[in-house]
């Protein structure tokens, strides 16, 4: 998530999810949802979840940017 989307989320915190595939894809239907950015304490949190679940992968992918790294709770509408 890049700064311009957080300002988004901030503004408006509305979003449309949906299934894709790893080209972006669309697979399924798009549902409503709501965006809320996550406090240090619950990006650390889930961080740690990643890693948990994925192994070296998660480690990997969650390697970079540790200091400016802001998570995000989607909730289903």
């Amino acid at each position: 998530v890049c700064s311009s989307d957080l300002k988004r989320i901030r503004n408006n915190p509305n979003v449309i999810l949906a299934p894709c595939d790893v080209r972006g894809r669309l697979t399924g239907e798009q549902v409503p949802g709501t965006a809320t950015l996550q406090d240090a304490a619950e990006t650390a949190r889930t961080t740690t979840l990643i890693r948990r679940r994925f192994g070296l992968l998660g480690w990997l992918f969650t390697l970079r940017g540790a200091d400016d790294r802001i998570g995000l709770t989607i909730r289903l509408s």
